[in-house]
């Protein structure tokens, strides 16, 4: 069986090419035996969505990929650069019909970034019934082999490493104070941040979203479920507001504790959405600790292709 992963939206384009960029992540994973499913219709899902539904929908077109081929979509967190080109999207299907999410069950509650007096919402967008009706909604925070070789992480509850979460983001929780609940806001620990396993032939290709548990929790927590080693890792990791020396200590755990998987990394692992503030320096030093040919480029429309391991009975 066979998995071709087409990154669908995201911070920088092919050079060269006609596709449409944008601060967010959508990845399209493309299934080349149905295993019975429905022979005449190919299986293939979305992970995230991206920021904007036109440039989303442009680039589909622009590779050949159609909107009506898709199986379930799989949400990394509720961030709105990840999920807001869902209404746009949705609004392609015509009338009743249905299709399934699957992300953890804090993904819809609501973010927003604040600065002094200023606060800028973050959250899932925002939706008219009608769309939210076509929606089945399949909330997991557990690990939960989503297709054969195909592995949603759930909840990363176990962070020792570094993580990726933003100072200035934030999200309203109830606490329990003397037995009397009360609403807070604190910082958003992004409890829902997931990625995807895919069992591969070499061993485990990590898809991520944008990383905010930290990449090496990740990378630690898809071993240590599936006993594999871990063989490639694309997508974003959260990297942009990491010191020299913190970018520097993730490539010598990558190394030492992960086997030195290859790198496709994009977006957030060091773009902010800020328009006047420039990419950070992550590439250049992964490069000069990890070695020119572990990190290789992840834009908009690149492809990735994966055969997945037999399955033992």
């Amino acid at each position: 069986m066979e998995f071709t992963i087409t990154n669908l939206f995201s911070n920088e384009t092919l050079p060269g090419s006609n596709f449409q960029g944008g601060h967010g992540q959508s990845f399209h994973i493309k299934v080349s035996d149905s295993l019975g499913i429905d022979e005449n219709k190919e299986i293939a899902f979305l992970f995230d969505v991206g920021a904007s539904s036109k440039k989303l929908l442009h680039n589909m077109h622009e590779l050949g990929i159609s909107p009506f081929s898709t199986h379930t979509i799989l949400l990394s967190h509720g961030h709105y650069d990840h999920t807001d080109a869902l209404p746009g999207f949705l609004s392609q299907f015509a009338g009743d019909s249905k299709i399934k999410i699957i992300c953890h069950p804090a993904a819809l509650e609501k973010r927003f970034f604040k600065l002094a007096f200023f606060k800028l919402n973050l959250g899932f967008p925002r939706m008219k019934e009608s769309l939210l009706n076509r929606i089945e909604f399949n909330f997991l925070d557990k690990p939960f082999e989503v297709f054969p070789n195909l592995w949603f992480s759930g909840e990363i509850e176990d962070r020792p490493y570094i993580t990726g979460v933003e100072p200035k983001v934030f999200h309203s929780v109830l606490s329990d104070t003397k037995n009397k609940a009360k609403k807070i806001t604190e910082v958003d620990p992004v409890r829902d941040d997931a990625s995807l396993y895919l069992l591969a032939q070499k061993g485990i290709v990590i898809l991520a979203g944008c990383g905010h548990a930290g990449i090496l929790n990740i990378a630690r927590h898809a071993k240590r479920l599936l006993n594999v080693p871990i063989h490639a890792i694309i997508g974003g990791s959260h990297m942009v507001r990491y010191s020299t020396e913190e970018v520097e200590e993730v490539a010598s755990i990558l190394k030492k504790e992960f086997g030195n998987p290859i790198l496709y990394l994009n977006h957030c692992t060091n773009h902010l959405p800020l328009p006047l503030r420039n990419p950070t320096l992550i590439f250049k030093i992964l490069k000069e600790n990890l070695g020119e040919e572990k990190v290789l480029p992840c834009y908009v429309g690149s492809k990735f292709k994966f055969s997945s391991r037999e399955r033992k009975e």
